[in-house]
């Protein structure tokens, strides 16, 4: 499936779907056979809108809770795509919190703290000073 080609709209309700698919716990053998965390990570691009972009952030945050992904999430590189969008101080505010979510989840998982502390999560709190008004 060429991402790009799909209208905004639909690709809009297919990553809330893949959220949803996201919940389910006893949906992870598919997950893992449709291959659904790569989809997943093409959403978080910033030429998507920030609702797709939130969207896919949360299923992230979800699948953080599966053991046998473990790999494939440390593989794919996605606590630094989370530790980016979480940084960016200009990016959209929806697509930060649920940045923000996900990192706590990879927190609370022993597996997923020290390697969250050598990517220099502290770092996190400076970026996180710069927003004006907000609050996540």
């Amino acid at each position: 499936m060429r991402i790009g080609q799909i209208e905004e709209k639909t690709l809009e309700r297919l990553s809330w779907m893949t959220t949803l698919i996201c919940f389910h716990p006893d949906m992870i053998d598919q997950i893992i056979n449709l291959k659904l965390l790569s989809f997943i990570i093409k959403l978080v691009d910033t030429k998507f809108s920030p609702a797709i972009r939130s969207n896919a952030v949360l299923a992230i945050s979800l699948l953080t809770y599966h053991e046998s992904l473990f790999d494939e999430l440390i593989s794919n590189g996605v606590i630094d795509l989370v530790m980016n969008l979480c940084m960016d101080v200009g990016g959209d505010l929806t697509v930060k919190q649920f940045s923000t979510l996900a990192l706590v989840h990879f927190a609370l998982s022993k597996q997923y703290i020290n390697i969250l502390i050598q990517k220099g999560i502290m770092d996190l709190f400076n970026s996180l000073g710069n927003i004006k008004n907000v609050q996540i």
